[in-house]
């Protein structure tokens, strides 16, 4: 029988497919509590990017004479300083970072390399607008198809995809779209926000699924689904938050970076970010809201 070859790829792949195969049906918010998170991978689009992340340092890997993981381990210190010397983004060192510290079962701070820090301007996964739209390759009518449900409801891709009609709530008067299984395998639910006629319109689309799929056909790609998600997370903001003039002590969210002198209400911060499925008011600051709402 032929020996099995290993190089730095090959073994990058094995570790992180294996990861990925052992998050399959598991909750990633219930590992967090027994520590077995740091053992899975829950998403494919994470799996994506980390294989995508181990390919280049791969690449560098072998560059440099590595034959095999431990050899490799030596030199990621050198591959982020290399990346922070080619001017990447601080949003696309520490995703590297991560992707690595994953693949020896470490968090990324251990290979003794100052992260830059990451800034707003530097997102961008269709939050504002959409460069795709810009490009003509979906028209904005195309994308305003999807949008004027999307905008009101504040889903993943991944969720709207998983969405059934009847996953919509109606309590105390006001309706709610169920996600039985968001990012991280958390279930939440989540408030429609919009007008009275956006949000029968919702209902409307719901209803007429029944129980199937509320997107049979799915989600061009292209449809700028992030730029919805973050106009929803204004809307919802907007409905709850309360002047930061009246606002002291902790209830004063302060942003730092690029955004620093900014104040938001953290109560409210706090309540979009559990209807976006998040688990930081920080990232929804940051990642979703804009400077003119203050």
């Amino acid at each position: 029988m032929a020996r099995q070859r290993h190089d730095v790829g090959r073994d990058i792949y094995a570790v992180l497919h294996a990861m990925y195969s052992a998050g399959r049906g598991h909750s990633r918010h219930a590992d967090k509590k027994t520590g077995d998170d740091v053992r899975r991978i829950y998403s494919t689009r994470t799996y994506q990017t980390y294989r995508q992340q181990g390919k280049q340092f791969a690449i560098f890997a072998k560059s440099r004479g590595c034959k095999n993981l431990d050899q490799a381990r030596e030199i990621v210190p050198d591959y982020l300083q290399s990346l922070i010397d080619a001017e990447k983004s601080g949003y696309s060192i520490r995703t590297a970072a991560s992707a690595i510290g994953k693949v020896y079962g470490v968090d990324y701070n251990s290979f003794g390399v100052e992260m830059p820090e990451r800034r707003r301007n530097e997102i961008t996964n269709n939050r504002g607008n959409s460069k795709a739209v810009e490009r003509g390759h979906v028209s904005e009518e195309t994308a305003e198809k999807y949008g004027s449900v999307l905008r009101c409801i504040g889903l993943r891709r991944s969720e709207a995809l998983l969405a059934r009609g009847n996953d919509l709530i109606e309590k105390n008067g006001k309706f709610y779209i169920h996600i039985p299984r968001g990012k991280g395998g958390k279930e939440r639910t989540a408030i429609i926000q919009g007008t009275a006629a956006e949000i029968e319109a919702v209902r409307q689309k719901f209803q007429k699924a029944g129980k199937g799929h509320v997107w049979p056909a799915g989600i061009p790609k292209d449809v700028p689904v992030h730029r919805f998600r973050s106009q929803y997370a204004e809307r919802v903001y907007r409905a709850c938050a309360r002047p930061v003039e009246v606002l002291k002590g902790h209830d004063r969210y302060i942003c730092r970076n690029d955004l620093k002198g900014l104040v938001y209400d953290r109560t409210a911060l706090a309540y979009v970010s559990q209807q976006l499925g998040h688990s930081r008011v920080s990232v929804v600051a940051v990642n979703y809201l804009h400077g003119d709402l203050i």
